[in-house]
């Protein structure tokens, strides 16, 4: 993406370690043992859309951008944040299809997954993907339309997702 050549190199680094950091996500586990999965499923996907957004404001911060973003200009923001989290076009199979007003995201090496697999996740621990994409949608101040095609919890050989701008929906503003 091209907004990363805007980012400051002493900005670079930390916003690359921010985005690609691997949580430790034991706490899960042991909070499902006190209070159920359903409880630590739910504390889980709110602390990743938490970091969605922290994660999206240190990059706006970074290109000196104001919410809300509209297009086209918030494809390249999410773009950007993907490529932050070590999605890149043809690396590790990864890839990222864009039209004027959709990004298809496909990933082989899908972060989220990684990071539930290196935590020694036993398979019912939700994925955080979505709601850490929210937390990015709802900092960027739009909130698209997705589809999810594939993923790799369940089987399919990569993690996919569609993520469609409607003129509409990208003039909303998070609350």
């Amino acid at each position: 993406m091209e907004l990363v050549d805007r980012i400051p190199a002493v900005q670079l680094g930390p916003l690359r370690d921010r985005f690609g950091m691997m949580i430790d996500l034991r706490w899960v586990e042991r909070l499902a043992s006190v209070e159920g999965w359903m409880v630590a499923n739910r504390r889980y996907l709110r602390s990743e859309r938490r970091r969605g957004q922290n994660e999206m404001r240190a990059l706006l911060a970074a290109l000196a951008i104001e919410p809300p973003v509209l297009q086209p200009l918030v494809l390249e923001v999410i773009g950007t944040a993907f490529e932050l989290c070590g999605v890149r076009d043809g690396a590790e199979g990864a890839t990222i299809v864009r039209s004027p007003t959709s990004l298809d995201v496909r990933l082989q090496a899908c972060p989220t997954y990684e990071r539930l697999i290196a935590s020694g996740w036993r398979g019912v621990t939700a994925c955080g993907s979505y709601h850490r994409r929210d937390g990015w949608y709802r900092a960027v101040g739009t909130f698209p339309e997705e589809v999810l095609t594939g993923e790799q919890k369940w089987g399919d050989p990569y993690c996919s997702v569609v993520i469609t701008f409607s003129h509409e929906k990208a003039n909303r503003v998070a609350r």
